[in-house]
């Protein structure tokens, strides 16, 4: 997968996960390869290792799930996911910004107390 849509699918700004690539490529999990035709773009794909450990990781993930499934209920965990759903979907709406004072005009306004 190209570094960018994993960026956007984790929801990670590239910086962070610039840092937690790098991680996990000195602990052998991933492979970073840039593509022929355009040397800025970095595929990442995950190692030998990192499929052995992914193939140990995600019973236990699982079997974590059904502990919380039976703990809080089947509609609660569905609700939960999809109100994060949501709130993932909403970000593409833009939220303004509140105005903030010019600097010169905050301090006009504060020698004026």
């Amino acid at each position: 997968m190209e570094q960018r849509l994993l960026s956007e699918r984790c929801q990670i700004l590239a910086p962070s996960l610039t840092g937690i690539l790098t991680r996990m490529q000195q602990m052998s999990l991933i492979e970073r390869c840039r593509l022929p035709n355009d040397q800025r773009r970095v595929m990442i794909h995950l190692s030998a290792d990192g499929q052995a450990r992914l193939g140990k990781m995600a019973p236990l993930v699982d079997r974590q799930y059904q502990l919380i499934e039976q703990a809080w209920g089947v509609e609660v965990l569905r609700d939960t996911f999809t109100q994060v759903d949501r709130l993932l979907a909403a970000q593409a709406t833009a939220v303004p910004l509140v105005p903030l004072p010019d600097h010169d005009q905050a301090r006009t306004d504060k020698a004026d107390d």
